[in-house]
């Protein structure tokens, strides 16, 4: 999931750094929303 967006990313702007930054914007709040409840859960 995270990838694909750094790779999205990456083949539009061929910027390395900035599709690893957007990526992990893109993705932040649902690894975080994920790590709460397996935390939760387990």
């Amino acid at each position: 999931f995270l990838v694909s967006r750094m790779r999205e990313h990456f083949s539009e702007t061929h910027d390395a750094r900035a599709s690893v930054l957007q990526g992990f914007t893109a993705s932040a709040r649902v690894v975080t929303a994920a790590a709460l409840i397996m935390f939760s859960v387990f």
